[in-house]
């Protein structure tokens, strides 16, 4: 699978264990990575409307193949009971 090389000021998270079963994942879906990361320290990215909730795991298996650190925010309904 192509995964993008990443700059020297990308923040960086993951080992190849992670980096693999973010591959995978994506493969396993018929998903790909395409394109170009901008070697930027910091960034910001918006992913919406969101059709499902696969959403989030599509995009944080992107991320962990990517081996990237992030951050991230969510809508307040993420964050009630039971999720607390």
């Amino acid at each position: 699978m192509y995964v993008p090389t990443l700059g020297e000021s990308l923040p960086k998270r993951g080992n190849r264990l992670t980096r693999a079963a973010g591959r995978w994942v994506l493969q396993l879906a018929g998903w790909r990575l395409a394109g170009e990361v901008p070697d930027h320290p910091k960034m910001v990215a918006i992913a919406a409307p969101h059709t499902s909730a696969w959403d989030f795991i599509f995009g944080m298996a992107a991320v962990f193949a990517l081996g990237i650190r992030i951050s991230w925010l969510g809508a307040d309904w993420v964050f009630r009971f039971p999720m607390m």
